[in-house]
């Protein structure tokens, strides 16, 4: 027995019966890995772009800081549904400040370990935050688990000794 209101698709042979859980997946003859994104195939899903020119709209009047608090607060109060595609998008905005220390005392050269420890203290600032407001760690917002700054080393032992040998040996006699 059929609702009358599903009577236009069981006669127009619209009401499609799926074999699996997997055949769900499928949108558009496109196989999808997840349940999550078929539905934003779907357009069933909200999207983040009201996050996204939020974003967008501080980086350019804000400070780095400041946009590490809203990055931070979006992460616990606003359910992003892909705060790894925020991430991956801001994270040199969010690192700027950063960012321009290592430059100064690299002459602008940065190499990929320099690169990755300033993200990472970028995520571990960000971490910070999220679990001084009262949120839970990174990974459990899908983003990237920073590595603690126990582990690398005492943060301020490390902006002590990161100098310019060079540039020391000109100044000092």
């Amino acid at each position: 027995m059929v609702h009358p209101v599903f009577s236009e698709n069981t006669s127009s042979g619209g009401y499609i019966l799926h074999s699996s859980f997997d055949c769900l997946k499928i949108v558009d003859d496109v196989q999808h890995p997840t349940f999550q994104a078929a539905c934003r195939a779907q357009h069933l899903l909200d999207d983040d772009h009201q996050w996204d020119d939020a974003l967008n709209e501080a980086y350019i009047s804000d400070s780095p800081h400041r946009l590490r608090h809203l990055f931070s607060a979006m992460l616990i109060f606003c359910s992003l549904s892909n705060a790894t595609e925020l991430w991956r998008k801001y994270k040199n905005n969010l690192a700027e400040d950063y960012f321009r220390d290592i430059h100064r005392v690299t002459a602008g050269v940065v190499n990929d370990i320099q690169r990755e420890d300033v993200l990472n203290r970028c995520l571990n600032e960000i971490q910070h935050i999220v679990l001084s407001i009262g949120g839970e760690t990174l990974s459990g917002y899908g983003l990237p688990e920073p590595v603690s700054n126990e582990e690398r080393g005492s943060e301020e032992y490390s902006s002590e000794t990161n100098y310019d040998s060079i540039e020391l040996s000109n100044i000092l006699p």
